[in-house]
C-alpha cells in the first residue's frame, strides 16, 4: 500500500502546484483524471488483493499489511480470491496446507472446498486427520441413513483433543451435506512405529523401493532433515533422524495415494506403472477430482505429497493438473512474500499460492521440551520413546512435525 499512497500524494501535490502556477485548466483536469485512473488500477491490482474474509478468529498481527492477501508464486504477483477460484476450478488435484491450530486456515480451506464443489463437481476429500486403517469404518458411517460429523469422527477414531476437532467439524459437515467421498489420508501410530524401525519397505501403501528412490535426492533429504531438526527445537538426536525422515516420507506417499481415485490409483501404484491411460480416461474438465486437507509441510511441491502424486500420474502436464495453496501466518517484521518461502536449490517454489493470515496465540512448543534422555545411547532412540515425550508435553505436534 505504500506505493499506492505515495502516488496519490504526488498527484495531489502536482495538482496544487499547477493551480498555483496557473497551468491551463484543461491540462490540469486531463492530468489528474489520467493519474487517478492509474492510481485506481494499481490499487485494485495490489491493495485490493487483500481478501475480505470477515472477522479473523486469530488474534495476533491482524493489522499486518500482508493479512488477507494471496500471493501467486508462479506469476510473482498478488491475486484476488476470484482469480484463485478460477484457477482451482481448472485443476484435478488441489492441496490445501494449514497450520493445524489456526482456525482461520480451516475456515479458508472450507471456503475453497465450497468453491470447487457444486452440482456437477464432487471432489473426493482426503484428510490427514483420519488414519487409513479406519477407512472401512468411515465409509460405513458415511453410508448410514442420517450420517453426522460426530459419528464419522468417532468411526474414524479421530483424536478430538489432539486435532482440535471443532475446527475440522465444519469441513466434515460440508462433505456429508454434499455427499462427497471422505478419504482417510494418514498412517496410524502402529504403521509409523513399524516404518521408523524397519524403513520405507514397511509402508502399508503399495509404493515400492524403486518408487521411493526415484523421487528422492540429496537436496530433498537435507531439507527434510533440517525441517525435522527445527521442528524438534534443534534437539532431535542424530540417531533418530533417519527413522523420522522415513516416517514423514511414508506419510506423504500415503496422502498422495489417498488423493487418487481408484481408477487412477492402486494398480499404477503397485508396479509404478504408467498411469496415463487411466488418468486420461478419468479426466473431467473443470472438475476437481481430489482435495487434500493437511499440514503445510505435507503439501510442498519440492519434497512432499505433490512429488509423489506427480510421479504416479507420469503425465507431461501433471504439474499443471495440481494446485497447492498454503495458508501462512504472518510474522512481525516480514513484509515480503519471499520472506516466508524457503526454496530448495534447483527446485521450483514449494507452493503455488500463499494466503496470508493472522497468527493464532499458542504456547511455545519448545518451552520445557527436552530430548536429553535420548542422547545417552542409540538404543534409547526409539519411536516409542519420542512418542512418550510428545505425550509428556501434552502435544500432538512439536513445531511442524506431528505424530499421527
Amino acid at each position: 500500500m505504500r506505493v499506492e499512497f505515495t502516488l496519490l500524494r504526488n498527484i495531489l501535490r502536482i495538482k496544487l502546484t499547477a493551480q498555483a502556477t496557473n497551468w491551463p485548466e484543461n491540462f490540469v483536469a486531463s492530468f489528474v483524471a489520467t493519474s487517478v485512473t492509474t492510481f485506481m488500477a494499481i490499487f485494485f491490482l495490489t491493495g485490493c488483493a487483500a481478501v475480505s474474509t470477515g472477522k479473523w478468529e486469530s488474534t495476533l498481527d491482524t493489522t499486518h499489511e500482508l493479512v488477507g492477501k494471496i500471493w501467486s508464486s508462479r506469476e510473482q504477483r498478488w491475486v484476488s480470491e476470484r482469480e484463485l477460484n478460477e484457477v482451482l476450478a481448472e485443476k484435478q488435484y488441489i492441496l490445501l496446507g494449514e497450520t493445524h491450530d489456526n482456525p482461520d486456515h480451516h475456515r479458508l480451506q472450507l471456503k475453497l472446498l465450497k468453491a470447487v464443489s457444486g452440482p456437477s463437481r464432487h471432489p473426493l476429500v482426503a484428510m490427514e486427520q483420519f488414519d487409513i486403517e479406519n477407512q472401512a469404518l468411515i465409509d460405513a458411517a458415511m453410508k448410514t441413513p442420517a450420517p453426522n460429523a460426530d459419528a464419522v469422527a468417532d468411526a474414524g477414531k479421530l483424536n478430538r483433543k489432539g486435532w482440535q476437532w471443532e475446527q475440522y467439524r465444519p469441513i466434515v459437515e460440508f462433505v456429508i451435506s454434499q455427499q462427497l467421498s471422505l478419504r482417510a489420508a494418514n498412517l496410524s501410530r502402529t504403521d509409523t512405529r513399524r516404518i521408523f524401525a524397519d524403513g520405507l519397505k514397511a509402508s502399508p501403501t503399495k509404493f515400492d523401493d524403486n518408487f521411493f528412490a526415484r523421487t528422492w535426492n540429496e537436496a530433498r533429504a537435507a531439507a527434510l532433515k533440517r525441517e525435522l531438526i527445527d521442528g524438534h527445537c534443534g534437539q532431535l538426536p542424530d540417531a533418530m533422524t533417519p527413522g523420522m525422515a522415513n516416517v514423514q516420507r511414508a506419510r506423504d506417499a500415503a496422502m498422495a495415494s489417498s488423493m487418487l481415485t481408484e481408477a487412477v490409483g492402486q494398480g499404477a501404484i503397485a508396479a509404478g506403472a504408467d498411469a496415463n491411460a487411466n488418468a486420461n480416461a478419468n479426466a473431467n474438465a473443470n472438475v476437481a477430482k481430489s482435495v487434500l486437507i493437511a499440514g503445510r509441510g505435507h503439501v510442498r511441491r519440492d519434497r512432499a505429497v505433490p512429488l509423489y502424486l506427480q510421479s504416479v500420474l507420469k503425465q507431461t502436464a501433471s504439474k499443471s493438473e495440481i494446485a497447492v495453496v498454503a495458508f501462512m501466518e504472518v510474522e512481525t517484521g516480514k513484509f515480503s512474500p519471499q520472506d516466508y518461502i524457503d526454496v530448495i536449490a534447483n527446485e521450483s517454489a514449494p507452493f503455488d499460492y500463499v494466503w496470508f493470515t493472522p497468527r493464532t496465540a499458542r504456547k511455545d512448543p519448545c518451552e520445557g521440551l527436552s530430548f536429553t534422555a535420548l542422547q545417552a545411547t542409540p538404543a534409547q532412540s526409539s519411536f516409542g520413546t519420542i512418542t512418550a515425550l510428545y505425550k509428556m508435553q501434552k502435544m500432538r505436534c512439536v513445531g511442524s512435525v506431528c505424530l499421527g
